[in-house]
């Protein structure tokens, strides 16, 4: 359902998948300037280092894999995944952050995710 909707929207499907924080947190990671943490629960205590200290963005965003029900429920569950993500990165990206410092680009991220969330 994913490929359907990214091609839908024009987009090419490339072969990535997301990856647990245990997966970038080894020595041999590069650092990161930002990391998107993508759900609902997000972890608060024990949270692994990562190389760079990076600020973390929490983008809210419901699994549509989650849905249940008929298809054309899941499918409109992975079209508002889509849109939403396409929003945030929308934002992301006019965001400027260099110079800042992780907290001050906490802030700003915060505010975005705030912004996409009422929009």
């Amino acid at each position: 359902m994913a490929v359907r909707v990214l091609r839908r929207a024009q987009l090419v499907p490339v072969v990535l998948k997301p990856r647990a924080l245990s997966e970038v947190a080894g020595p041999e990671a590069p650092p990161f300037g930002v990391v998107v943490l993508l759900g609902h629960d997000f972890p608060i205590d024990g949270m692994v280092s990562l190389k760079g200290d990076p600020a973390l963005a929490r983008w809210h965003i419901s699994d549509p894999k989650a849905i249940a029900g008929p298809i054309e429920a899941q499918e409109r569950a992975f079209e508002r995944a889509f849109r939403e993500i396409e929003a945030r990165v929308k934002i992301f990206a006019s965001l400027s952050l260099d110079g800042v410092d992780r907290y001050a680009a906490e802030r700003r991220l915060a505010e975005m995710e705030a912004a996409a969330v009422t929009a």
